[in-house]
This record gives structure tokens, C-alpha cells and sequence, in this order.
């Protein structure tokens, strides 16, 4: 389990951060 647990949990850290990236650069152009 500790294999697949690291990897899965970078790329869950991953797509949060990337989401949270690409919502501060959408909401901005959205709302201007």
C-alpha cells in the first residue's frame, strides 16, 4: 500500500493545488 499511497497522494496535492491555481486565475477574469 505504501507503493500506490505516495504517488496517488501526489497527484491528489496535485489536482487541489492546480484547481485552486487555475480558480484564482479564472475567477479574476471572470468577475472583470
Amino acid at each position: 500500500l505504501s507503493n500506490l499511497q505516495m504517488p496517488s497522494l501526489k497527484a491528489v496535492i496535485g489536482f487541489f493545488v492546480g484547481g485552486l491555481i487555475m480558480t484564482h486565475l479564472i475567477l479574476p477574469l471572470i468577475y472583470n
